[in-house]
């Protein structure tokens, strides 16, 4: 009798702990915090994109090709870093959702900023520097982002333009200057006039060099006059001409067909604008 009361507590344990098991599987999980968008529409169907601050500043963007680009105030390439930036805008979702009915309270009854993607407007209100807050009104609503947010939108057109002087897909395979040149044929680099010293390695350091200069800082191009010059041939058939505006305090590289100018730290002037076989005798 015994026997049997001990494997029937048995069984009946073996069943609680069954069912428990079967509770704990089926009941649902925590609901979690709703987060919501402040863009209705996903922010890859956005084709066009206007950010004005109060001070009068207005840029707009475009998607061309599937590429953004700059359209106003000038046309230009943009910078992959900042443009996510903005584009990180467009992609926020707050877990407070508010009536857009106090806009006082968040200065919004005055934003600093705007934003428009397409048809849709976004406005900047206050930062709160406590709640580590910033407040922004879209459509009906008014809700609380993280106060990073405020930094994503640029200050000025030189924030978004790029860096680089060659833009994806531009290959340079020659360069002009009136006192050398560099060209590629059959997959090698060729000094014009020609320097035995000088090794496929200096070349091709050189033109490495060139081909991944990367700006402190882009602008429109200025009145300034130009000192010199250096074309560059694109493996597409292009021909790019930049000039040179200045070798101190910042070395500026004009170029031509973007209106454009790109500002370099002065001592890149010595090795830009050197022939190569300058370079290489420095090194030996």
């Amino acid at each position: 009798m015994r026997s049997n009361s001990r494997s029937l507590l048995n069984v009946g344990l073996l069943a609680l702990v069954a069912i428990a098991g079967t509770l704990l599987y089926l009941e649902p999980e925590p609901k979690r915090d709703e987060q919501f968008p402040i863009l209705p529409t996903a922010i890859e169907a956005v084709r066009r994109i206007e950010i004005e601050r109060a001070s009068g500043m207005r840029i707009v963007l475009a998607r061309e090709s599937g590429r953004w680009r700059m359209q106003r105030p000038v046309t230009g390439r943009l910078d992959d870093i900042a443009l996510a930036r903005v584009l990180d805008i467009g992609r926020a979702r707050s877990d407070q959702r508010m009536p857009a009915s106090d806009l006082g309270r968040f200065e919004l009854d005055a934003p600093w900023a705007r934003i428009r993607f397409d048809d849709h407007v976004i406005e900047l209100g206050m930062s709160n520097p406590l709640t580590q807050e910033l407040y922004v009104r879209s459509g009906e609503h008014v809700f609380a982002l993280a106060i990073r947010y405020a930094g994503n939108l640029p200050g000025d057109v030189s924030k978004l333009l790029a860096h680089r002087l060659f833009g994806p897909g531009e290959q340079p395979v020659a360069f002009r200057h009136e006192r050398f040149g560099v060209r590629e044929r059959d997959g090698r680099w060729q000094l014009e006039p020609s320097d035995e010293a000088t090794s496929q390695d200096d070349l091709l350091r050189w033109v490495e060099r060139w081909r991944l200069a990367s700006s402190i800082i882009t602008q429109p191009q200025t009145d300034a006059h130009a000192r010199d010059t250096m074309e560059v041939d694109l493996r597409d058939g292009h021909t790019i001409r930049f000039q040179v505006t200045a070798t101190t305090p910042d070395l500026v590289l004009r170029r031509e067909d973007e209106r454009l100018e790109y500002h370099f730290p002065s001592r890149l002037a010595g090795v830009l604008l050197a022939s190569p076989a300058a370079l290489a005798d420095k090194r030996r």
